[in-house]
């Protein structure tokens, strides 16, 4: 019988389950003026926004400590996804209509 090949099956799945670090709080500050989007039209300059890990980690710098990881982490468990636009390596967010 193969214990440590169960045991580390069984953290996967307990690693997989768990919720991210700080979600309540990310999920506060990006979901109230963002939501995650599959399609991005550039030319809609307004409709679309491309934040950084450190920059959301900068606005939240006040309420927690966070690392890179935990953003990302995160941001991925609430379905946004990674854009480069403009040079700029991100997290496409688009506008929630207000």
């Amino acid at each position: 019988m193969n214990t440590e090949g169960n045991n580390k099956s069984r953290q996967v799945k307990k690693n997989a389950s768990r919720k991210p670090r700080f979600l309540g709080v990310i999920e506060g500050f990006i979901n109230t003026q963002y939501r995650p989007t599959r399609a991005f039209d550039p030319t809609e300059r307004t409709r679309f926004r491309v934040m950084t890990s450190q920059e959301i980690i900068l606005d939240l710098a006040d309420m927690v400590d966070m690392e890179l990881n935990d953003v990302a982490e995160a941001m991925m468990y609430l379905g946004y996804r990674t854009i480069i636009h403009d040079g700029k390596a991100g997290w496409l967010l688009e506008r929630r209509n207000t």
